[in-house]
């Protein structure tokens, strides 16, 4: 979904501001789990948009049977 919407000129904007969404919780939780730290919110911004690119990618392989997991697991 978020790498298609980059193809299209139209949903580009919208793909990027659905990327902010999935990963504004993501550094909320590395945020949370650094404890009493104060993290670097660059380090924390960039740290939760490669976790999130990570699970895009392996969703897409998934979702095209081409993954080494399979979707029993």
């Amino acid at each position: 979904m978020f790498v298609e919407s980059q193809s299209v000129p139209e949903l580009a904007q919208r793909g990027e501001q659905l990327v902010k969404e999935f990963t504004a919780p993501i550094a909320a939780s590395l945020d949370r789990l650094s404890g009493d730290e104060k993290r670097d919110k660059v380090t924390t911004q960039l740290n939760s948009t490669a976790i999130f690119g990570a699970l895009a990618f392996l969703y897409q392989h998934w979702l095209t049977g081409n993954s080494r997991i399979s979707k029993a697991e």
